[in-house]
């Protein structure tokens, strides 16, 4: 018996990088699960914490947020940039920054 595979490329796999946008969307749909609230009512600019994430969804939102965008996320990253905004601005950052040096 043999399988196919008929899943679409990944956007890493075409080349394709996620922009902070999309990254901000994610995080903001992410949270918006885990309090089963509509994602419109994530603040973008409050912190982790005053939204109520603790250290272990914090750790797993990385982890999660990391096999999305298709690149490894450390842990710390929700604590040095505490925002969706600082977060997703980091993150496009750091891959922007990868993408151009496996150009290189």
């Amino acid at each position: 018996m043999s399988s196919i595979n008929t899943a679409v490329p990944s956007e890493q796999q075409t080349g394709a990088v996620k922009n902070e946008a999309q990254i901000a969307h994610w995080l903001r749909q992410y949270i918006a699960n885990i309090f089963g609230l509509p994602p419109e009512e994530i603040a973008v600019d409050a912190t982790f914490n005053q939204m109520g994430l603790d250290s272990a969804s914090a750790v797993a939102m990385t982890g999660d947020l990391g096999d999305w965008a298709g690149c490894d996320i450390d842990p710390s990253s929700a604590y040095e940039h505490a925002t969706i905004l600082k977060l997703s601005h980091a993150v496009a950052g750091e891959l922007a920054r990868s993408k151009v040096a496996q150009q290189a």
